[in-house]
């Protein structure tokens, strides 16, 4: 990979831009085609990783996929072997879009880069979502042991 390409990653992924390197070194050999790799956070967080790297459409999908039992494990799975390349395309063809540009610096990391805001609105909802479930459950719980007695 020349160094040029690793100097427009780190200004592109910002955070953790060393996690990337060799995952997108091995799609820039094989000429931008998928290869499964594995990322953790996409893995158990697919929908919140996809809409903190700027990835809307996935995070869509992820998240519909989280309504159904049936579907969040495919979703996380799917998520943690395909996350890298996703965002590895998303990266090229913001590239793509940025050669346009006269400020380069600026759209990178415009275009590229998290939402700074994502972990927390996660764990705040997260938190809501675990106080409703812990609330019917002490609610069933409740209407259980009545109907026993």
């Amino acid at each position: 990979m020349d160094k040029n390409f690793e100097k427009k990653l780190g200004l592109y992924v910002v955070r953790n831009n060393h996690k990337y390197v060799g995952p997108f070194t091995k799609f820039e050999r094989l000429g931008g085609r998928f290869s499964a790799t594995w990322h953790w956070p996409a893995f158990f967080v697919p929908a919140w990783w996809f809409l903190y790297r700027k990835m809307y459409l996935w995070a869509a999908i992820e998240f519909f996929l989280t309504l159904f039992p049936q579907t969040w494990l495919i979703g996380a799975i799917a998520g943690g072997i395909s996350g890298n390349w996703f965002y590895y395309r998303k990266m090229k063809e913001d590239f793509k879009a940025i050669a346009k540009v006269e400020d380069k610096r600026y759209a990178l990391k415009h275009m590229g880069g998290v939402h700074a805001w994502v972990p927390w609105v996660a764990l705040v909802i997260n938190l809501m979502w675990l106080m409703v479930v812990a609330s019917f459950w002490v609610v069933f719980l409740g209407i259980f042991r009545a109907a026993t007695m």
